[in-house]
């Protein structure tokens, strides 16, 4: 009995620690999709900056 309660709580611990990566991943794909449309917008304005004379 001791030994499936040990497991049970690897197992559950492995769970967690699962979910929180996933969570974590989708948070930091976000904030990089963010990112790299701001740099995407202000590049952009810069380049038609440049363009007109």
């Amino acid at each position: 009995m001791v030994g499936m309660t040990s497991e049970l709580s690897a197992l559950k611990f492995f769970v967690y620690f699962s979910a929180a990566a996933v969570l974590l991943n989708d948070f930091y794909f976000s904030i990089q999709k963010k990112k790299s449309f701001y740099y995407s917008k202000t590049a952009q304005k810069s380049f038609s900056n440049s363009k007109t004379p």
